[in-house]
């Protein structure tokens, strides 16, 4: 973050984030984590809240961004030629700071989860307690996967299921960037950094009820409804454009506050993909080793779009306007094919009836 706070051109930018991206790999080491701590019955409730931790550092983090941005134009004693020259630097280093912080816990009181060094641990225990036993000397020594045989071998469809069940997942959301919002709606980067918070707050709220509506209709099914839900939320965007062009207040009118939030709340319920996928990969593990393997091939799935859709997105938005091409509309037609394609994928999933989870409870009962 400091680096990209102190790039002056666009290749050091984008230095910048490939180093954050290929060092950033926690939020795969999360997910893996939460699956190897929760079982199908508090899965869903796990997911939903580590989505609301991210919701909530977005609801002080973006509006502190669009703040500290130029502190040069806003406080006085920030008036001088370095704050000049960097005026995105305060907003990374502040995020840095939090980073620093935050890895302190992490290092102090989360235990490793990895199913192979807890049974190791489970055996030393057990070789400790009855040290004069020559079977729990062996046990001890005894592999937890044949070397021989690839974890995933025994049942290949269910890494294939979860790159199908990744590939989907709405990642031109990305597209959804401060340069959409200011030449979409002409807002200030305080403003939109201001919006977005009250759309992760508007996300969290509603994400205190995903558990339950987990156990009446299930993961899958939320899935689906998640998928349509991004299909009206392409539909918005033209619609807020209109209101801010034909209302003579323009974005200050009651009308685009109204809209808007009902915008705020179909893209939070769309937002339910990212909690029921989380839950639909852990459940097609095929087995606690292969744990990491299938959520690094969502990962993947969803990053690569993210990589690219920001440039293709807004490059097809200004393209759209500048060239007039469908009235302006042919980014939003693009997008809507996209989502529409994903929620027809979405009708083809079917719920895993497999459980990585029992075959471990297994193996260790047997030790």
């Amino acid at each position: 973050m400091t680096s990209f706070g102190l790039s002056k051109t666009l290749a050091g930018m984008i230095a910048s984030r490939c180093i954050g991206g290929g060092l950033g790999a926690s939020w795969a080491a999360i997910k893996v984590m939460t699956g190897e701590m929760t079982d199908r019955s508090n899965q869903d409730l796990a997911f939903s809240l580590l989505q609301m931790t991210y919701r909530l550092g977005q609801i002080a983090g973006l509006p502190l961004g669009g703040l500290l941005a130029h502190p040069e134009q806003r406080f006085s004693w920030f008036r001088t030629a370095f704050w000049t020259e960097y005026p995105y630097l305060l907003p990374c280093l502040v995020g840095s700071a939090f980073a620093i912080f935050s890895v302190i816990p992490g290092f102090i009181f989360i235990e490793e989860t990895l199913p192979s060094k807890r049974k190791q641990r489970k055996k030393l225990n057990k070789r400790t307690t009855s040290y004069g036993s020559t079977d729990s000397s062996v046990s001890s020594t005894s592999t937890l996967v044949d070397s021989q045989q690839p974890i995933y071998a025994h049942e290949p469809t269910d890494i294939e299921g979860a790159e199908k069940i990744a590939k989907p997942q709405p990642a031109w959301h990305s597209v959804m960037t401060p340069a959409s919002f200011r030449c979409g709606l002409g807002m200030s980067e305080a403003k939109i950094g201001t919006e977005m918070a009250i759309r992760s707050l508007v996300q969290v709220a509603l994400m205190l009820g995903y558990s339950q509506m987990v156990h009446k209709i299930g993961t899958l099914r939320i899935y689906k409804i998640a998928m349509t839900a991004w299909i009206m939320t392409i539909l918005c965007f033209p619609l807020l454009n209109w209101v801010v062009r034909t209302h003579p207040l323009g974005t200050e009118s009651v009308l685009f506050e109204r809209c808007l939030f009902a915008f705020y709340v179909i893209w939070s319920v769309g937002g339910f993909c990212w909690v029921a996928s989380a839950s639909l990969v852990n459940d097609i593990a095929p087995s606690a080793e292969a744990l990491s393997l299938t959520t690094g091939i969502s990962q993947m799935s969803l990053v690569f779009p993210q990589a690219v859709s920001p440039a293709l997105g807004n490059s097809l938005f200004a393209a759209s306007v500048h060239q007039d091409i469908l009235g302006g509309n042919l980014v939003w037609v693009v997008m809507l094919a996209m989502t529409t394609f994903g929620w027809f994928h979405s009708l083809s999933l079917t719920t895993s009836t497999h459980d990585w989870r029992k075959n471990l409870d297994e193996e260790g009962d047997d030790e």
